[in-house]
């Protein structure tokens, strides 16, 4: 599912355990005020940051979702099925 700027219905879900990734097109601005996107105390793990024109394109992954790496190893060591 994929929500495009509606902070309620993010948090509504990331409460139900439903958020494995978040994708974040920020363009550098200062305002110095304003609302937090995550609460006090939210660790999110980077997955991959790009440049995109003049914004950055990042991917976090929550502590809920599986990380990158376990999700490789995991199909690496599945049983290959006989054909």
């Amino acid at each position: 599912m994929v929500v495009i700027g509606s902070g309620s219905i993010l948090t509504r879900l990331e409460a139900a355990g439903r958020v494995e990734e978040y994708r974040l097109l920020t363009f550098p601005t200062a305002v110095g005020a304003g609302r937090r996107l995550f609460p006090d105390g939210r660790l999110l793990t980077l997955l991959s940051s790009e440049q995109v024109g003049p914004a950055s394109l990042t991917r976090y992954g929550t502590a809920s979702a599986p990380a990158p790496a376990s999700r490789a190893s995991a199909a690496a060591s599945a049983p290959e099925s006989a054909s």
